[in-house]
């Protein structure tokens, strides 16, 4: 046991050691309002190509879709032939402070939409990764004109399907008087939260990473991600209530009531082609839970491939098994 609490130890030490710094996003920002930033991907190197629309969620930073230059999904889409776009959301500042989900999306994806929509004179595809998808969800069903594709990335919706966590009601009033005194839920809480549904896995990674050569790949990669998952933002009250209460513990949206701007988002009524990607390993988003969603949109077609819910996107076999497929559905499809 002193060996492995050892090995632990050491793995920490050297992660907190290591010398690697990610480079600022060098890709400009076409569109921001307050604290939220829209970046242009297709804007180096870039020849044509259909629009697309990232949504990512609101609790970790964006740049985990283009974590590394040899693992960004974003630029595997530009170099595809799409012209992705990545909404950032960055943390709540002064003007979010009121905002609750249905905020986010009256106040910043509708304009984003309508900006890419008027500047390239065709509404882009939407796609959404972990909360970023039930955001395009609500977007699809929103916009006018509707988006040509949604490709939905490990979306929860049926939050008390197995191997999603146990919230009760009981549980989110209690939190949400914390968040009340605090006026956010805050990142310390919600890394426990996270960390708890996997504790093992935390500590068993700092022990591979300590058997690592720190000059490898895959040490770069390592303290990339746990960077990336240290960096993640606080919610704003209106946020934390809308998630942890109506979604954890009342489970609004399978119930078919989680409303936008007093709109019910019914995936029934959607008729927009669909892609839902279902990671069969993920402990974020349980498959039980997203595919209730791929379930719940007609026609909509379902990818399962074996990763987790962060693999897909910098896991080794991310590009074979995630990244072609969706590209090669969006190319058929727009």
């Amino acid at each position: 046991m002193q060996s492995r609490w050892a090995q632990f130890q050491r793995g920490i030490e050297s992660y907190h050691a290591h010398p690697f710094a990610r480079a600022a996003n060098p890709f400009p920002v076409v569109w921001e309002r307050s604290t939220t930033r829209l970046y242009d991907y297709g804007a180096k190197d870039f020849t044509g190509g259909a629009p697309l629309l990232i949504i990512p969620s609101l609790v970790n930073r964006a740049y985990i879709l283009d974590l590394l230059p040899d693992k960004s999904f974003l630029k595997f889409l530009s170099v595809q032939g799409l012209h992705p776009f990545l909404l950032d959301w960055d943390a709540p500042g002064a003007a979010e402070q009121s905002f609750g989900l249905s905020d986010y999306v009256t106040d910043r994806l509708l304009p984003v939409y309508d900006f890419i929509a008027a500047k390239y004179h065709t509404p882009p595809a939407v796609m959404g990764y972990c909360m970023g998808g039930n955001f395009a969800l609500a977007l699809a069903q929103m916009a006018a004109p509707k988006p040509p594709a949604l490709v939905l990335m490990a979306t929860a919706w049926d939050f008390h399907a197995p191997g999603m966590p146990k919230f009760t009601a009981d549980m989110a009033d209690k939190l949400l008087q914390i968040v009340g005194q605090k006026n956010e839920l805050s990142l310390d809480w919600l890394q426990t939260f996270f960390t708890a549904l996997d504790p093992f896995g935390s500590v068993q990674k700092f022990m591979k990473f300590a058997a690592m050569d720190p000059h490898s790949e895959g040490a770069q990669l390592f303290v990339a991600l746990e960077d990336w998952l240290s960096d993640g933002v606080p919610l704003t009250p209106g946020t934390a209530r809308d998630t942890m209460r109506d979604w954890y513990a009342f489970n609004a949206p399978m119930k078919n009531a989680w409303r936008v701007a007093d709109q019910i988002i019914n995936p029934s009524a959607l008729t927009i082609p669909t892609l839902a990607v279902l990671p069969q390993q993920d402990k974020i988003v349980s498959p039980a839970s997203a595919a209730a969603l791929a379930a719940a949109i007609p026609g909509a077609l379902s990818l399962t491939p074996d990763l987790g819910h962060i693999g897909m996107m910098v896991g080794r076999d991310a590009q074979t098994k995630v990244w072609g497929p969706i590209v090669d559905w969006l190319t058929k499809t727009i």
